[in-house]
């Protein structure tokens, strides 16, 4: 009977311990910044210059290399859009003006990987083994990002059309590109509270790029469990898009700080998970 007397006593010791920590833990107020690397929740933003050099396969297996840089945007929501005029490489020595049109989507994140579908159209008229021609080439890639070469790695499928000397197959079994924004899939959460009856204020999404993503915040905090509930919402501020972004955060108070506990969401069309 005294061993449980006595162990009941540190256990009710324990708790008014922990929870005279909570009570004097105040909601967080102020600035503060989470940092995430590429290994457990990446994100990458696909706004920038894509470039790319595939094979366009002729007769016996002949491989010419055709070589493209577009200039691409990454929106809130993970499409990708490009559009404008590029000088096309086929070989060594032949540079094309060409007129493209690219779409295309970021997808996945979180317990998946981070897949990057995109199709590139490119028509316009040139010189190509001394011979002036109309020309179509189209690619479409597939490709999953590795936070590891923090490459863009996967494969491309194709076709090139040069009206008065013929027609190939563009086909990459392995393709490996670089992030179109440099970025090597790393992000921050900014955060600038306000607590009056509930908690809000402003924060963003930063790419390690350093692109942001601003939003609103709006939340709660509950002060026997020291815990603040937040959630960031997109929105345009004039200099930057953030509308349709949305992330939520569990965060707990204590007399050494505030911890992270939890990061749930979906930006540039990837989702976040932490």
């Amino acid at each position: 009977m005294i061993v449980m007397i006595r162990v009941l006593r540190c256990w009710l010791i324990g708790l008014v311990l922990f929870t005279s920590k909570l009570c004097f833990a105040q909601a967080p107020s102020g600035f503060f910044e989470f940092s995430f690397d590429n290994t457990l929740t990446p994100l990458i933003n696909m706004s920038g210059t894509f470039s790319s050099q595939q094979p366009i396969i002729g007769v016996g297996g002949t491989e010419t290399p055709v070589s493209i840089s577009i200039d691409v945007s990454n929106a809130i929501n993970g499409a990708i859009r490009g559009s404008g005029i590029t000088p096309v490489q086929v070989g060594e020595t032949d540079f094309l003006p060409a007129n493209f049109i690219a779409s295309g989507r970021v997808s996945g994140g979180g317990l998946n990987p981070i897949r990057v579908v995109l199709s590139v159209r490119m028509t316009g008229e040139g010189v190509v083994a001394g011979r002036t021609t109309p020309f179509t080439i189209t690619l479409r890639y597939n490709l999953v990002f590795n936070s590891e070469t923090l490459a863009l790695e996967g494969i491309c499928r194709g076709s090139a059309v040069f009206n008065r000397i013929g027609t190939s197959r563009i086909r990459s079994d392995f393709v490996s590109v670089s992030v179109p924004s440099g970025g090597d899939g790393s992000w921050r959460a900014q955060m600038n509270i306000l607590p009056l009856n509930r908690l809000g204020g402003t924060g963003s999404i930063i790419t390690s790029d350093g692109r942001p993503i601003p939003g609103v915040l709006v939340g709660a905090y509950a002060p026997a469990l020291g815990r603040s509930a937040i959630r960031l919402i997109g929105v345009n501020d004039g200099a930057n898009e953030g509308r349709g972004m949305s992330a939520r955060f569990i965060l707990f108070s204590s007399e050494e700080g505030v911890t992270l506990d939890i990061a749930r969401g979906k930006v540039l069309g990837q989702i976040i998970r932490y």
